[in-house]
């Protein structure tokens, strides 16, 4: 699928689109493929940060060449467009003391959620933790994070599909795209 093929599927809203599903599975292979190489030896446990990272974990997971468990927590730092303070909603339920963790986002902003969620399973108990990220916006960065594995380098608009969304609207995008607030001004 094209990107102007996406864009007729999509509404005015819809900018640059930065990876077609195309792309996303050869991103999603590409870190597969660096964490089964990693982690031969580890049974590493995958953790999705929900609702977001859902469609992201899954697709990594299901391309892994090495033994793995998979699991999900739910974390919330956004309100609407505004981001807040993490809190944790929902702990994973497969004990993961000892284990070692690859942690799934489907992207880093400020870096604030997933320095929480490092912190949080490591004071809990899990032997080394690694993050896997599909999309980074290093420029809003605000808590140093190291992203073991990445998907692409985006710049700072605010993007929707493929698990990203705003207020749960584009969430089921097979893209990632710009969202454009006012589409009037998009030319």
């Amino acid at each position: 699928m094209n990107n102007e093929s996406l864009k007729t599927l999509l509404d005015d809203h819809i900018g640059q689109i930065f990876a077609t599903p195309d792309q996303i599975e050869v991103m999603a292979s590409a870190v597969a493929k660096q964490i089964s190489e990693k982690n031969k030896t580890t049974n590493p446990l995958l953790i999705g940060v929900m609702k977001g990272a859902a469609q992201w974990t899954i697709a990594v997971s299901q391309r892994l060449s090495i033994p793995s468990d998979l699991d999900f927590v739910s974390v919330t730092s956004y309100s609407g467009e505004q981001q807040s303070e993490p809190v944790m909603l929902q702990k994973p339920t497969i004990s993961f003391t000892g284990r070692h963790i690859v942690l799934l986002d489907e992207i880093i902003d400020t870096g604030n959620t997933l320095s929480f969620l490092k912190r949080w399973l490591l004071a809990q108990g899990a032997r080394s933790v690694e993050i896997a990220v599909m999309a980074d916006k290093p420029m809003t960065r605000v808590t140093p994070v190291q992203i073991d594995y990445l998907g692409l380098t985006v710049p700072n608009v605010w993007l929707v599909g493929f698990g990203m969304d705003l207020n749960g609207a584009y969430r089921n995008l097979p893209a990632i795209a710009e969202y454009v607030k006012n589409p009037v001004l998009k030319q």
